[in-house]
């Protein structure tokens, strides 16, 4: 990877979405906070996160132009590693905590900055049949939004 340009690859594996992004110049604990503070998630993924970064903490975030609030407990946080948090849509509260984020952020030596990996799939144990579309809707969302967050960090 150069190591002035950012690269994104997105993939699909059966019922989950594998993105690994590149952020040159940035450090871990900058990329991670992408997804950790709400002053800077908001610039990428407009919403208004509230958080508790514990395991069974709060992890919501509020799209108010959709009038939709994502619903998720963190089922991990390591700062400047790891963050993994379950997602549901919170008018759809059968099917909340069927999905689990989870990002992990690396400096790989030589690398001169961060790598980004997001997995977006079932979480481990729920029996998860997707809705028609639904793993594209995922796909697509994160095509869209990780380049953002690219810009942001």
């Amino acid at each position: 990877m150069s190591s002035d340009t950012t690269e994104l690859t997105i993939t699909r594996d059966g019922a989950e979405v594998v993105a690994v992004l590149a952020l040159p110049g940035r450090t871990p604990e900058a990329a991670l906070s992408a997804f950790t503070e709400p002053a800077t998630l908001r610039k990428w993924w407009p919403g208004e996160l509230s958080t508790d970064l514990q395991p069974g903490g709060v992890y919501r975030v509020h799209f108010a132009p959709l009038g939709q609030t994502m619903n998720g407990v963190v089922e991990s946080y390591q700062p400047g590693e790891r963050l993994a948090f379950t997602w549901g849509w919170a008018h759809e509260l059968d099917l909340a905590g069927r999905f689990l984020v989870t990002v992990t952020v690396s400096a790989p030596p030589g690398s001169g900055g961060t790598t980004l990996a997001l997995r977006h799939g079932p979480r481990p144990g729920a029996a998860v049949t997707p809705r028609e579309g639904e793993i594209e809707g995922h796909l697509e969302g994160w095509e869209y939004f990780l380049p953002r967050l690219a810009e942001t960090v």
